[in-house]
């Protein structure tokens, strides 16, 4: 993989602190427009050819903005370039007068994204009696005459302005429709049929219109975003295999938090920067193995804070925190590294294998969390233990010290974080994930100097863990069984 760094391309001045950047690619004019944001101001340029762009002398200019609060995020929604204010307004970018125009109607937006069709928008906001709707919007006439087209109410608890959402429309064909179905929960579906599906917070649901203009919100499974803040990619596929589910799950463990991240759909790739280290995700479908299978490679570029792929080129633009842009070539890797390669190339945190078992052990003591787990769980209310499920893997739960502790243990990353999501609060979590990218800053420092790869195990195993409580635990003979 590749790697330009830009020299030229320079952003307005030092001051500028980046918080979003969007590439937008105009088939018509066969150009491609990269804006960037910070709190105050958007400023972009526009692109022929990037391959011979890279060379040439860029300076991003200031777009007409009117805006009293700060800017909250930029998106491209492959049609338009929409803007989201910090108290939630809504601004699309017209590029004919290269200037973002207020839908005035339209305020307290929590998610905005490409709608069904080409002009559409989904706007997901909070109405005047302080529910949360899910609207379609056309845009196709222009900014000042859009007009609603449906509306959903979304009856979902605890939904903060700065929740994170996603939506996906699919269009059910013979293609799709078997995997959709199945993954569905074995619901009957027909060509032609929408399947509309909404993740939001820690669950993933699905929409479902009903004939007198009423909708069904159906909870799901957890979503992808939730994932990613636990540092887990989930890839859903459909399983081939005899004697297998339907529906196979594929996880790639991720070197958390995740500070800036991108899709290139394209070469089924997925680009992410842990504010440290810049890393590329391939993931593709194996014949011989008859599921899907991945590949990560580390992208030598440190500190980036945005990723923008340029959308049919194969390539993607990298902003550091020091305002440097990088380009790189997203063409399929032909190596594969190994869990233990990619460990000694000083990864905080290596890709599992199957083969690989290293059992994590995490303790909860604070009170509202042990009384959840315990109405949760009757025979942890009974027994003192139990053994837990999540994603099909096993996590072990037992009191510890007369109840003092709860303590859960597993060799699945994955299911481990999910088990602190379903009993901390969304505080305690938060928390939990700061608590990682400290232990990451320093690991990063103490891996430089580690060259014994079972040492590396060993700073591993103690990042996974919470340590406070670890040498209670492995004093514990019944833990130990």
């Amino acid at each position: 993989m590749s790697c330009k760094y830009l020299a030229h391309w320079k952003l307005p001045n030092s001051n500028f602190y980046p918080s979003s950047m969007i590439s937008a690619v105009h088939n018509e004019q066969q150009s491609t427009t990269v804006m960037v944001a910070n709190a105050e101001q958007v400023v972009s340029i526009s692109v022929k050819n990037i391959e011979r762009a890279k060379n040439d002398v860029k300076v991003f200019v200031r777009c007409e903005l009117e805006l009293d609060e700060a800017i909250r995020e930029l998106k491209w929604t492959g049609t338009n370039v929409l803007l989201i204010s910090s108290d939630g307004q809504l601004m699309v970018y017209d590029g004919v007068d290269e200037k973002f125009h207020k839908i005035d109607s339209f305020n307290q937006i929590l998610h905005a994204q490409q709608g069904p069709e080409k002009g559409q928008l989904f706007v997901v906001r909070q109405a005047c009696n302080g529910n949360i709707v899910l609207e379609v919007i056309d845009l196709s006439e222009g900014v000042s005459s859009h007009v609603t087209i449906k509306s959903y109410d979304l009856v979902i608890e605890s939904i903060v302005p700065t929740a994170q959402f996603s939506i996906k429309l699919w269009i059910v064909n013979e293609a799709n429709e078997q995997f959709l179905g199945n993954f569905l929960g074995f619901s009957k579906l027909s060509a032609g049929d929408q399947v509309l599906l909404i993740a939001v917070n820690n669950s993933l649901y699905w929409l479902q219109e009903q004939g007198n203009a009423h909708s069904d919100l159906i909870a799901m499974r957890l979503c992808l975003t939730v994932l990613l803040q636990a540092g887990v990619l989930v890839i859903f596929s459909q399983s081939l295999a005899p004697d297998a589910l339907l529906v196979s799950t594929s996880s790639v463990f991720l070197h958390a938090p995740i500070e800036a991240y991108a899709f290139d759909k394209l070469n089924n790739g997925f680009l992410y920067s842990n504010g440290l280290s810049t890393h590329r995700v391939q993931f593709h479908y194996s014949e011989a193995a008859k599921q899907i299978t991945t590949e990560s490679k580390e992208v030598p570029v440190r500190g980036v804070i945005e990723i923008a792929v340029f959308e049919g080129e194969s390539k993607a633009l990298l902003l550091t925190e020091n305002n440097q842009f990088y380009l790189i070539e997203c063409v399929e890797s032909k190596q594969t590294s190994t869990a233990k390669d990619i460990v000694a190339q000083n990864n905080p945190h290596p890709v599992r294998t199957q083969d690989e078992q290293r059992t994590i052990t995490y303790c909860i003591r604070n009170e509202q969390s042990k009384t959840k787990a315990a109405s949760f769980s009757s025979a942890l209310e009974i027994k003192g233990n139990d053994m837990w499920f999540t994603l099909d893997a096993p996590v072990g739960v037992r009191w510890h010290g007369e109840r003092v502790a709860l303590c859960a243990k597993t060799d699945s990353p994955i299911a481990m974080d999910l088990v602190k999501r379903f009993l901390l609060d969304n505080e305690e979590y938060l928390a939990e994930i700061e608590q990682r990218r400290d232990k990451l800053k320093g690991l990063f420092i103490e891996l430089q100097a580690v060259t014994d790869a079972s040492l590396i195990i060993i700073i591993y195993r103690k990042l996974r863990n919470n340590d406070i409580v670890e040498e209670d635990v492995q004093s514990s003979p019944e833990l130990q069984s």
